[in-house]
């Protein structure tokens, strides 16, 4: 992986470009951000994926683009691989799967509950 994106059509826009110069692109999980693109964040964001070969010229490309693009969820220099940098990554996406989660499930609950509370003055 070399960049996750919160917004899917960014990420296409990044895997376009990455394509169009010839590097193999993967990017999974666009579906999930447009039907619902707070589940898509709950779940991670989307993530975009290049050949092991391809990383360094993907990652300078992207450096590129992302100048004109607000950045990615995610950091593209994931060079700190220290045991304490993976864990705090780690606890952020469990963080964020959370509050995500929450809202969509709880969402849903919380404005039924708010229109039986209202219904008798609708």
């Amino acid at each position: 992986m070399i960049a996750r994106f919160e917004d899917p059509y960014e990420g296409e826009a990044a895997a376009s470009s990455l394509r169009a110069a010839g590097i193999e692109v993967v990017f999974n999980n666009q579906g999930m951000g447009v039907m619902d693109p707070f589940l898509a964040r709950a779940t991670g964001g989307v993530p975009l994926f290049v050949l092991a070969d391809d990383v360094v010229e993907a990652r300078a490309m992207l450096k590129g683009l992302i100048g004109t693009r607000p950045p990615p969820l995610e950091p593209m220099d994931d060079d700190d691989d220290t045991p304490e940098a993976l864990e705090e990554r780690q606890a952020r996406r469990l963080r964020n799967r959370q509050i995500g989660l929450g809202l969509v499930f709880f969402g849903p609950l919380v404005l039924i509950a708010l229109l039986s509370l209202f219904a008798p003055y609708l």
